[in-house]
């Protein structure tokens, strides 16, 4: 009976070692099984940030569009405002400009505007274009509030100038027509002082102006009317309110009207 019962105990024993073996394996592939679990999760968030690094670089891409979109439309823009302005610009010239050869010229800020002069910015002041008929010669007017050449620091200096106009194949050359420069009086005394020349046929300011200039050399008088004259007038006041108001009259006898 003996042998009978070592022998049950040895294959219990053995019994045992395995189901140890078992349960160490059992263990390990649990393990084992948790891992995959951790590689799944894993492998999900990867796939979420994957996701999330896509919709990012959609969302750069959109925006680089709209930015190529705004610069686009922000240069439009910029070409519109300053195509208004040119626009405005002229409007403004054709609102000022006259066509019966004459012009009066409203000058502000006299007294601001001859210190600039006197400091070399701007050397001078242009007047809009006038017109001396619909179709007719296109010219302007340019003033040196302290003077030109001779007249520089004493006079004031007034000139006229013809400027490249859409009628000249039209028109007889060179200019002929008398013109009359003025600085008017504000005192209602019409003590206005005026100055007149004849053209000089011969005179290069005269000829028909080149299509690609600004405009011929200017004519007038350097020595218009004396700067204290001008300031300090008892009879006559020229110069008020800081405004100064300049006329330009052109002879339009003989002038075909076309």
């Amino acid at each position: 009976m003996v042998p009978v019962c070592l022998s049950g105990q040895r294959t219990l024993a053995v019994q045992q070692d395995v189901l140890s073996t078992v349960q160490q394996d059992v263990q390990q592939v649990s393990r084992g099984l948790g891992g995959l679990e951790d590689l799944e999760d894993l492998r999900k968030s990867l796939d979420a940030v994957i996701q999330e690094v896509s919709a990012a670089e959609a969302l750069r891409d959109h925006l680089g569009s709209l930015g190529e979109n705004l610069d686009h439309h922000s240069g439009l823009l910029d070409l519109h405002a300053a195509t208004l302005a040119q626009d405005l610009g002229r409007l403004r010239d054709l609102e000022a400009t006259s066509y019966d050869g004459r012009l009066i010229w409203k000058i502000h800020d006299f007294g601001t505007r001859r210190e600039a002069e006197v400091r070399g910015q701007p050397p001078c002041l242009s007047s809009v274009p006038f017109h001396t008929g619909r179709c007719g010669y296109k010219m302007a007017a340019k003033v040196y509030l302290n003077g030109d050449g001779e007249g520089r620091g004493t006079h004031l200096s007034l000139y006229v100038v013809l400027m490249p106009g859409d009628f000249d194949a039209l028109l007889p050359w060179p200019f002929r027509q008398t013109v009359s420069l003025s600085v008017l009086d504000q005192s209602g005394a019409a003590n206005h002082r005026s100055l007149s020349f004849r053209p000089d046929p011969a005179s290069q300011s005269f000829q028909r102006p080149p299509a690609e200039s600004a405009s011929n050399v200017a004519v007038g008088f350097s020595c218009f009317v004396p700067l204290n004259e001008l300031l300090a007038a008892h009879s006559a006041a020229y110069v008020q309110d800081d405004t100064l108001f300049l006329k330009v009259k052109v002879d339009t006898a003989g002038l075909e009207h076309l």
